[in-house]
């Protein structure tokens, strides 16, 4: 096999690259990026993507902070075979740039010489006649290549994707293209994945596992205990970025084992993360959307445009999970958000919003009501200090039995406890 980057013997001298538009090539986005520290290897996913790259198309997806660079990062330095490395960025919508820096990566590592092939003509576009020599060279290359396209999410033109499912297609097998990102390239994916020839790692995959986060706190110089642990595990849900961020606050404690009672999301560095990369990253609309359904355990499109006023809740949620924005599908066309996310986003609305959040949970609990759900409208008029309501419609619904007796009565007796004596209305007082 040809060598991995880490034993390469170097770039071809040769004079200094330019895209079509005159500027320099920047050199830093053909580096395999740093792995974090304490960095924790994961084989599990190291050996799925070694066996992914025999085929032609692989995709790692997940929502930011998951991980998506730094397990590729892991594996290209250890990879048989021979591996480019190209990091997106906004300007590769242009396609002349674009296929500049892929034709740059690949000389970079030997792959083609300094001029085979040629160069894109304009910014504007490629002609489909370099992306035939494109991908006849690469056709004619003794071993496959593998491709790294990081940061995928920048490249959406379909010019530019279009191209490069042309290369992709007519490589004769010879180019391995892994394309990483928050959301799924405009790729011809469900062709690939009825074909068996799509490899795909997402989120659930990505998760940190227990032994995982074990040997990542370690890594902190940290000794949990196993409930600690445990209930760092699925406060994240093995989500990378909010481990290590908690990892790094627990550092700066005296006792880490008390840290997760006494965390605040709201106020905390995994916060600044989130609001920063995963809520103001969004449209207005959007950002309004999360905020106000954060109120919720899960969500329907028509309960979103119940507490939001909107009548495009449908379109925004779904977009939500296409961009892996922890926002998931739980079946039936509901959805939930990441629990740690929503807990932040709370905090963030009583800032943002004082005395919203009881008006949102009054409007999900009448919501709820009119949908037959009565669990679901009990609790959130008791979160909405709703009393009368939450009295009315539990007596209304010959419930009372199960305050005293059944499988509810515990829970039942834990939300009504709240309610404060006088409450007016002949059901609270029965």
């Amino acid at each position: 096999m040809a060598q991995s980057p880490a034993t390469d013997p170097g770039p071809v001298p040769r004079r200094a690259a330019r895209t079509p538009t005159g500027d320099p090539v920047l050199t830093a986005r053909f580096a395999v990026p740093a792995r974090p520290r304490p960095f924790v290897a994961r084989p599990r996913l190291s050996d799925r993507l070694t066996a992914a790259v025999r085929g032609p198309l692989t995709l790692v997806s997940g929502p930011a902070g998951s991980g998506k660079t730094a397990l590729l990062a892991d594996w290209a330095r250890r990879a048989p075979g021979r591996v480019v490395w190209l990091t997106a960025e906004a300007e590769d919508d242009t396609p002349g740039v674009f296929w500049a820096y892929v034709l740059e990566a690949l000389r970079r590592q030997r792959v083609l010489g300094p001029d085979e092939v040629g160069h894109p003509a304009g910014a504007g576009e490629v002609s489909r006649s370099l992306l035939s020599r494109l991908a006849a060279a690469l056709a004619e290359l003794p071993e496959p290549v593998v491709l790294v396209l990081d940061d995928v999410d920048h490249v959406s033109a379909p010019e530019v994707t279009g191209g490069l499912q042309f290369v992709l297609a007519h490589a004769g097998g010879a180019l391995r293209l892994v394309v990483a990102g928050r959301t799924e390239p405009l790729l011809p994916l469900h062709r690939y994945r009825a074909a068996g020839r799509l490899a795909e790692i997402r989120c659930a995959d990505l998760a940190f596992t227990a032994a995982e986060a074990e040997e990542l706190l370690r890594g902190h110089g940290l000794a949990l205990s196993a409930a600690a642990t445990a209930a760092l595990i699925t406060r994240t849900e093995g989500w990378a970025a909010g481990l290590r961020l908690c990892a790094l606050a627990m550092e700066r404690v005296d006792d880490p084992d008390a840290f997760l009672g006494d965390f605040e999301a709201g106020a905390s560095p995994v916060a600044d993360y989130l609001l920063a990369e995963a809520l103001q990253v969004h449209p207005a609309a959007t950002r309004d959307l999360l905020l106000r359904t954060s109120v919720l355990e899960r969500t329907h499109p028509d309960l979103a445009n119940a507490l939001t006023g909107r009548d495009d809740a449908g379109w925004i949620l779904e977009s939500l999970r296409r961009a892996n924005a922890f926002v998931e599908p739980i079946g039936g066309s509901w959805y939930r958000q990441h629990p740690l996310f929503a807990e932040i986003l709370r905090a963030h609305l009583r800032t943002r919003h004082p005395g919203l959040e009881p008006r949102l949970h009054g409007r999900a609990a009448r919501w709820f009501d009119a949908h037959g759900q009565a669990g679901d409208a009990l609790a959130h008029a008791a979160a909405a200090g709703d009393w009368e309501f939450a009295a009315g419609r539990f007596v209304a619904d010959l419930a009372l039995g199960r305050l005293v007796t059944g499988l509810d009565a515990d829970r039942l007796r834990a939300l009504f406890a709240g309610m404060a004596p006088g409450t007016p209305g002949a059901a609270a007082a029965l």
